[in-house]
């Protein structure tokens, strides 16, 4: 059976998540990586996510950018 995917073309690369088990995904242009956002996955209090970088999404917004629910994440940009 064949599952619908996520699919994300960055840096050169495709990346494919099975959308049954991941809601959206988090681009990092620090490490070049996209990484997947589990059903699951609880936001903290910002509504951010933290990366595989070690630096959470919402803080550190030039670097990354968080597509959750097929809607692009826009954090305030005059609070960093």
């Amino acid at each position: 059976m064949k599952y619908p995917k996520l699919i994300v073309e960055k840096y050169d690369k495709v990346w494919k998540f099975n959308a049954d088990k991941f809601c959206g995904y988090v681009c990092c242009d620090r490490l070049r990586k996209v990484m997947p956002i589990a059903n699951h996955a609880v936001p903290s209090d910002k509504g951010s996510w933290l990366c595989d970088c070690g630096r959470s999404t919402g803080d550190d917004v030039w670097y990354h950018s968080v597509v959750y629910k097929e809607k692009d994440v826009n954090y305030d940009i005059s609070k960093t």
